[in-house]
């Protein structure tokens, strides 16, 4: 139990849950879904054009991260 806490403490809980609650805010502004009160039918999209990006943009810097480290350790040698 007390390495969960000390993990709840650390940088990496905080800066997971900050991306966790942008993500689940950014899944609510980008859902374009409607309720028919009468019917109670959900219509609707969500656009995955901003997720798309994200995930190359993120891709793209762990591959350049990794990349680099593999450089180093090159050289280091």
């Amino acid at each position: 139990m007390k390495k969960l806490t000390d993990f709840f403490k650390s940088g990496k809980a905080k800066v997971g849950l900050i991306a966790t609650a942008g993500l689940v805010g950014a899944t609510s502004a980008l859902a374009d879904i409607t309720v028919d009160p009468s019917t109670g039918v959900m219509t609707g999209k969500i656009d995955i054009a901003p997720y798309m990006a994200a995930v190359g943009i993120i891709l793209t810097a762990l591959g350049a991260f990794w990349a680099v480290k593999r450089v180093i350790f090159l050289f280091s040698r």
